[in-house]
């Protein structure tokens, strides 16, 4: 995540169209991940939809 010019944080993804279709994709989740190696993630901090 980083800030936009407002000072509020926001989520920068640019993909281009070689890697695929993405316009399916319009769920969001943020997690809180341990250190350490583990995968899974401890828990779910933000969730949304695109567009919304």
């Amino acid at each position: 995540m980083t800030t936009n010019e407002l000072g509020a944080f926001v989520l920068d993804w640019n993909g281009s169209a070689s890697d695929g279709d993405y316009s399916g994709y319009t769920d969001l989740v943020i997690t809180l991940q341990a250190r350490g190696g583990d995968a899974d993630p401890q828990r779910h901090i933000v969730e949304g939809e695109f567009g919304k």
